[in-house]
C-alpha cells in the first residue's frame, strides 16, 4: 500500500516487451510477487541519473533484491535479482512528488538457489 501511494492515479509501467500496465494491473503484479515472498533480505535502489525540469523529473534507477520465496509446495528458495534498470518519470503534485511512469530498460539477472533463471527475451 505504501508503495502504491507514491504513484500517480494515471501511473503506467512499460516492460521491455512493450506491454503497458496501468496502476491497478501493476499493483496486482506487485502483490503477486509479495505473496510469493517470505521475506526480503536486501533491497537496494540506486539512482544512476536524474534530471528535473519544472514539475517533472526523470531518473534512471537500478535495483538489486535478495529475498526468500516460497514455491507451490511450500519450499523456500533464495531468489536474487540484480541489475534491473528502469527509466522513472516523476511528477510534482499537490501531495508531493509521485511516480508517473516506469519503463524497463534492462531486466537484469535473476538466480534461484544460485542457479540462473531463464527469462524470455523481449
Amino acid at each position: 500500500e505504501a508503495f502504491m501511494a507514491e504513484m500517480t492515479l494515471d501511473f503506467k509501467a512499460k516492460s521491455l516487451r512493450g506491454r503497458v500496465a496501468d496502476r491497478y494491473t501493476a499493483e496486482a503484479g506487485i502483490r503477486r510477487r509479495l505473496d510469493r515472498s517470505k521475506n526480503v533480505e536486501r533491497y537496494v535502489i540506486r539512482i544512476r541519473e536524474f534530471a528535473a525540469h519544472g514539475d517533472s523529473g526523470l531518473a534512471v534507477v537500478s535495483q538489486d533484491v535478495s529475498r526468500v520465496v516460497v514455491d507451490a509446495e511450500g519450499k523456500e528458495h533464495a531468489a536474487l535479482t540484480r541489475g534491473v534498470r528502469t527509466r522513472d518519470t516523476w511528477t510534482r503534485t499537490g501531495a508531493g512528488w509521485k511516480l508517473a511512469r516506469i519503463e524497463e530498460i534492462d531486466p537484469g539477472e535473476e538466480t534461484l538457489d544460485g542457479e540462473p533463471v531463464e527469462r524470455r527475451k523481449p
